[in-house]
C-alpha cells in the first residue's frame, strides 16, 4: 500500500509539474507578439521633448520593462541571434529571405 502511496504522489507531483510548464509555456507563446507589438509601436513614436512627453516615454519603458521581468520570472530568457548562425536548439524559424 505504501508504494502504491508514493507512486501516487510522484505522478501527481510530475503531472503538477508538467502542467505548470505546460501553462507557462502557453502564456509565453500568447504574451510575446504582444510584446513585440509594444515594442515596435514605441520604437515609431515621436516624443515631444517637453514634459508630458517624457513622462509618456517613462511610462512605456516603465511597461516595456514589467513585462520582460514578469517573463524573467517565469523562465524566460533572451536568445540573442541577430548575426548569428542558425541553431534548431534556441531559434525558431518564422520566415525565409531570398538573397
Amino acid at each position: 500500500m505504501e508504494k502504491e502511496t508514493a507512486f501516487v504522489r510522484d505522478r501527481m507531483y510530475n503531472e503538477t509539474m508538467a502542467s505548470e510548464v505546460n501553462s507557462k509555456i502557453e502564456v509565453t507563446r500568447s504574451i510575446l507578439p504582444v510584446i513585440d507589438n509594444f515594442q515596435r509601436a514605441f520604437q515609431n513614436i515621436k516624443v515631444d521633448e517637453g514634459t508630458r512627453g517624457k513622462e509618456m516615454e517613462d511610462e512605456y519603458l516603465g511597461l516595456d520593462e514589467e513585462f520582460l521581468q514578469l517573463l524573467e520570472k517565469m523562465g524566460v530568457t533572451e536568445v540573442v541571434c541577430l548575426g548569428k548562425e542558425f541553431d534548431f536548439n534556441s531559434m525558431e524559424v518564422i520566415s525565409q529571405v531570398s538573397e
